[in-house]
């Protein structure tokens, strides 16, 4: 069984995958071969069935730490990456904000996550996404105390610096960037149970009575798995590399720099 609060856990899930998490999961069925044959093509790519507590989508940093954290709290976990390697936007990552943080007040910084969110608040206008800023504002800390302390990711500590418009020094460099804290994270999710899919994308939610019990994926060759599932984590991040749903058409001819597997 799960030692955890479903209830809170969710609410939690709700932010590590972000509100425009959801544009990636498109209403696709599988779809059965006209005549009923079995053919062997069929054979190939016929469905197959898992199961677990909980159905991470995407492994990026989001996904990876939520991976751990719930399967650290007793939860059987299947992780779900549509690219062959995991990381996503992370390892892009450059300095990291470490608001809150043992380090911060190591070096003599003092910040709150109301000092924090101040910071956001001026440019953040939807209620829903403040919510999830607020919730950031008051775990950053401790998350980056726990990428270096539990999954042993070095931090610059004479890196700490002030970053406009933040008042305070609160950034820090992860030593070997965003692909440091991404092998680190993988790297501990291969020594736990955690079952990780790569080139598997996230098709279909399944509902039942208006409850998520899982999903549909499918990998590279086509091949469709269904996941039940006591709870399900959108972590696929953001949607900038892909220009057709990129709402601003101001954006058309600017450069994306960030990775592929931020298409929605």
């Amino acid at each position: 069984g799960m030692n955890m609060d479903r209830r809170k856990f969710l609410s939690t899930a709700a932010v590590a995958g972000g509100v425009a998490a959801f544009a990636g999961l498109t209403g696709c069925s599988p779809t059965a071969a006209a005549n009923g044959s079995e053919s062997k093509e069929t054979e190939d790519v016929a469905s197959q069935e898992k199961s677990a507590d909980i159905v991470i989508v995407g492994a990026g940093g989001a996904g990876l730490c939520a991976a751990l954290t719930a399967e650290k709290g007793g939860a059987s976990v299947i992780l779900l990456e549509a690219l062959s390697m995991t990381g996503g936007a992370t390892i892009g990552a450059t300095s990291s904000n470490v608001c809150g943080s043992k380090m911060q007040k190591d070096a003599g910084v003092e910040d709150t996550p109301e000092t924090i969110l101040a910071s956001y608040e001026n440019d953040i206008r939807n209620p829903y996404v403040l919510e999830m800023a607020k919730t950031y504002a008051e775990n950053n800390g401790a998350t980056h105390d726990w990428l270096k302390d539990e999954i042993g990711v070095d931090f610059v500590q004479e890196t700490l610096n002030v970053f406009p418009p933040y008042p305070v020094a609160r950034c820090l460099y992860a030593v070997g960037g965003g692909q440091a804290i991404v092998d680190a994270l993988t790297s501990k999710v291969q020594e736990t149970s955690i079952e990780l899919m790569l080139d598997t994308t996230a098709k279909k939610l399944i509902k039942e009575d208006g409850t998520v019990v899982g999903l549909v994926a499918q990998d590279a060759k086509g091949r469709e798995t269904t996941i039940a599932a006591k709870a399900v984590i959108l972590a696929t991040g953001g949607f900038a590399a892909n220009r057709d749903i990129v709402p601003f058409h101001e954006l058309d001819d600017a450069m994306y720099y960030g990775v592929a597997g931020s298409d929605g």
